[in-house]
């Protein structure tokens, strides 16, 4: 697979993130850590908790990107059947998937307020 440069990442014109895919990453990460951290609390092991919390995260991640590919199905089927190109839907499912990726800023956001909502009891 070959990197992209900066122009192209910055010359893509889909560069813009959609709100759907900023508020699933949000709220994916947001419970993601909040199960993590509950189990933990109720006396589960570290790695019981993290697997409970990696398995929400995909399956959270998992209906959000149906959700939005559904969606985009159904109130343009004849644009999105003409536009479909699936080594493009593949590459952008696997990107969506990388909390260090693309949508790192609303995933660390919803970490970030949910680990501080946590230990700080607001």
């Amino acid at each position: 697979m070959a990197q992209d440069t900066l122009e192209e990442r910055v010359n893509t014109p889909n560069a813009k993130t959609s709100i759907w895919d900023f508020l699933v990453s949000a709220y994916s990460s947001n419970k993601t850590i909040k199960i993590g951290l509950t189990l933990a609390g109720l006396g589960y092991s570290y790695t019981s908790s993290a697997i409970a919390s990696g398995i929400f995260y995909l399956g959270a991640k998992t209906i959000g990107i149906t959700a939005k590919y559904a969606a985009q199905f159904l109130t343009h089927p004849i644009n999105y059947l003409k536009n479909f190109n699936l080594k493009e839907k593949v590459t952008e499912t696997i990107k969506f998937y990388n909390p260090l990726g693309k949508y790192r800023r609303p995933t660390f956001m919803g970490g970030t307020l949910s680990a501080v909502t946590y230990f700080t009891g607001f």
